[in-house]
């Protein structure tokens, strides 16, 4: 069975291939009014070319409009340079022209602490040269405070042995990008100490919980 067409060009096909069958076997189609459908043709034809017309035209205008706002912006960002000049004394008064003061930029702050450090896995390899394996993960800051962190810096300290005996000293011994990190060639036999640090341009956040393990 055939199906009435769907596109425009479809459309406008079927009705030219009417007009000529119409013309060439007219005894066949008594009941075919030519002019009828060659005048709907003729005004579906005017349509699209003015509508052709007015897209162009419209585009025409979209990019005037354009260019017009952008010499608009720079004449306006002139005339604030002129008026925050003419009150230097008295900033307050730009309020007047619907404007106001130049805010300073905000320092950077450090982030906050990562949280909930915790061992994922560990264990030592090799044979008589033993070294430790230690995977450790936290949790990220929340949101818009996680997307100014650059890097996490993992740090390390050697325990006392026994009480009295002097703590090591912290050191860093890897950075991480993500909130999780495999350390290697880890020192075994002792008894160590790690925290974590977040790092951004503000500098480093105060340290995580420590967790204390011996490989």
């Amino acid at each position: 069975m055939v199906a009435y067409p769907r596109t425009q060009a479809e459309i406008l096909g079927l009705v030219e291939s009417m007009i000529a069958g119409y013309s060439k076997h007219p005894d066949d189609f008594p009941s075919a009014d030519i002019a009828n459908l060659q005048n709907a043709r003729d005004q579906y034809q005017t349509a699209s070319v003015a509508l052709a017309n007015a897209q162009a035209a419209a585009i025409q205008a979209a990019n005037k409009k354009a260019e017009k706002l952008k010499q608009l912006q720079t004449i306006t960002k002139a005339q604030l340079k002129r008026s925050q000049v003419d009150t230097m004394d008295n900033p307050q008064k730009l309020c007047f022209i619907g404007w106001g003061p130049r805010v300073e930029p905000r320092s950077m702050q450090a982030p906050r602490p990562p949280a909930n450090l915790k061992i994922i896995s560990q264990g030592i390899i090799g044979g008589e040269d033993k070294k430790g394996l230690l995977e450790l993960s936290w949790d990220k800051s929340d949101y818009l405070r996680a997307r100014f962190v650059r890097y996490y810096c993992i740090q390390r300290r050697q325990m006392a042995v026994k009480d009295g005996d002097e703590q090591g000293r912290w050191q860093q011994v890897a950075s991480a990008i993500n909130n999780k990190i495999l350390l290697k060639d880890q020192p075994v036999g002792q008894r160590l100490e790690y925290r974590v640090k977040a790092v951004n341009k503000g500098g480093e956040s105060p340290p995580s919980s420590t967790i204390t393990v011996t490989l």
